[in-house]
């Protein structure tokens, strides 16, 4: 069978473009814009320009799925001290479908006020007492503060220290950065349209 130039031609110009995009969000420090790519769902053309989904699905072959994610997060803070978390998961499709519902609602309940997700996001980055808490972030009164605290101790994703001082579990870090970057992926609406292989502009 012969070649088709013409189809080959396009599929590098493609990549071209989508390599000079890539280099052009680095230089601006836009990492987030160079790995949005993929295929709408159903396309036998997904994954083509995602190198390493496609390691993934050649190296699972038996599975409907696979999540891989990787990271870190620094917190160079005159309390805290100097902490580097970083992290390399898998988890397949089927274990993260098979969870169970009454679990996963507990945790993301914890979650789903926005007092308590403006606590973690505080002490993630700054630990602190629960009167500074209340000035910080404009709460009503420190009985409050302390109400969202113990939810979210009970949910052990807050541990108290000394000096009365709030802090983020450390081996909790990466599992309210990666549900942040999920919930962002849900309002991002850059692909609602189905133009998967377009970059985004700007």
């Amino acid at each position: 069978m012969g070649r088709d130039l013409g189809a080959e031609l396009d599929e590098l110009k493609a990549e071209v473009k989508a390599l000079g995009q890539a280099v052009a969000a680095l230089r601006e420090g836009r990492p987030d814009s160079v790995s949005r790519r993929g295929g709408p769902a159903g396309s036998d053309r997904a994954g083509t320009q995602c190198p390493r989904a496609e390691e993934l699905r050649r190296k699972y072959p038996d599975v409907s799925g696979f999540v891989s994610y990787f990271g870190f997060y620094e917190t160079p803070t005159p309390r805290a001290g100097y902490n580097a978390y970083l992290w390399d998961m898998n988890r397949s499709a089927e274990s993260l479908l098979g969870m169970d519902d009454a679990q996963v609602a507990r945790v993301l309940a914890a979650l789903a006020n926005k007092e308590r997700l403006a606590i973690l996001k505080s002490i993630l980055k700054e630990p602190a007492s629960a009167a500074e808490l209340v000035e910080r972030l404009g709460m009503g009164t420190t009985g409050q503060a302390y109400h969202h605290l113990k939810a979210l101790q009970a949910a052990d994703l807050v541990e108290q220290k000394e000096r009365g001082l709030y802090c983020f579990k450390g081996h909790r870090v990466q599992s309210l950065l990666m549900l942040l970057a999920g919930v962002a992926d849900a309002l991002d609406t850059t692909y609602s349209s189905g133009a998967w292989e377009e970059q985004p502009e700007g």
